[in-house]
């Protein structure tokens, strides 16, 4: 047998390994991991070992020496010229204690701490960015935490500071934010400068305040809710663009998540994204696991958008909410 190629991969969780002639990613066993990583270094498979795998067309020999990213050769133009992106980690303090999040300390990560960005260093990094996207034809500006809000004042002079600078470049300013610290002024701003917001909320009363609580222990629903009336009021055709992030764990309740988001007046179809906990680096596995309960309400939902999309079935409130799926579906085909 000629040269293979493959990539070994580990998670926390499992082995795997990445096959190039079949293009897939096939799970292993401790044993055959450490055999294919020796594959993965040499290229070759010794004689009389891994046969399960060839006789189901994996680990053929392959005519490709390396695998090259198509813009490799362009790395150093792109970068120098081309910038798509500057995200500004303002802080990375915050005023939620959220059982779930990468920076809770229920990771192998980094925790919340005291720091924050100074503007000076927030001026260093625009002056870079801006320097670097002289050939973009737009640019776009994001704030990241923490909570980035806990910062505004920080924000107003970063925003107003690259609009004194882009020229007649146009530029898109986003962020993400758990929705608590949205006084009349946050949102006068945000509308005025046209910001791209995703607002962090797990569904109804219940599922949301069990993860997601301000220092003191108390659930952050109500507050968020009342902001979000306020900013719909302020300014409707603005809030219909806002999107909402829902996290999935083993305590919620995804049949109520659902209801809450089909019933609610402030939420449209198509607006909230939904996603399960990241299992990788979690150190209690217990909030990622998904309840049998959940897993068949969500394939009923899914099958019912299936039913849609043939005509089978009229749209419903519950497949209505997976309609980001389906663009997701669009794009594959």
């Amino acid at each position: 047998m000629g040269k293979v190629l493959i990539k070994c991969i580990q998670t926390p969780m499992q082995k795997y390994f990445y096959d190039r002639s079949l293009d897939s990613v096939v799970m292993v066993n401790d044993e055959e991991y450490q055999i294919l990583k020796t594959v993965e270094k040499t290229k070759l498979v010794p004689d009389g070992v891994l046969r399960r795998f060839v006789k189901s067309g994996l680990l053929r020999e392959t005519a490709i020496e390396e695998i090259e990213h198509p813009e490799t050769e362009n790395l150093h133009l792109l970068a120098e010229h081309y910038m798509g992106n500057l995200i500004l980690q303002v802080t990375q303090q915050c005023n939620l204690r959220c059982k779930y999040c990468a920076y809770s300390g229920n990771y192998y990560n980094r925790s919340h701490t005291s720091n924050r960005m100074d503007f000076e260093t927030a001026k260093k990094a625009i002056d870079f960015y801006l320097k670097r996207s002289e050939k973009a034809d737009q640019l776009a500006l994001s704030f990241y935490g923490g909570e980035p809000l806990l910062e505004f004042e920080l924000i107003k002079k970063c925003v107003s500071y690259i609009l004194q600078r882009k020229g007649d470049k146009k530029i898109l300013f986003t962020m993400t934010t758990n929705g608590t610290l949205m006084t009349e002024d946050v949102i006068e701003f945000l509308v005025k400068y046209e910001f791209n917001l995703m607002i962090s909320l797990d569904g109804d009363k219940k599922s949301h305040d069990i993860n997601r609580r301000f220092k003191t222990g108390k659930g952050s629903f109500d507050i968020i809710l009342e902001n979000l009336s306020r900013l719909k009021a302020y300014n409707e055709e603005y809030y219909s663009k806002v999107l909402f992030n829902c996290v999935i764990s083993s305590s919620s309740d995804l049949e109520n998540i659902y209801r809450f988001y089909s019933e609610e007046e402030l939420f449209e179809a198509g607006t909230v994204n939904f996603n399960y906990v990241n299992p990788v680096g979690l150190k209690d596995e217990t909030l990622s696991r998904i309840t049998q309960k959940n897993f068949r309400v969500h394939r009923l939902a899914y099958i019912k958008m299936i039913l849609s999309v043939l005509e089978k079935r009229k749209w419903d409130a519950q497949s209505r909410l997976l309609r980001r799926e389906l663009q997701d579906m669009k794009r594959k085909y």
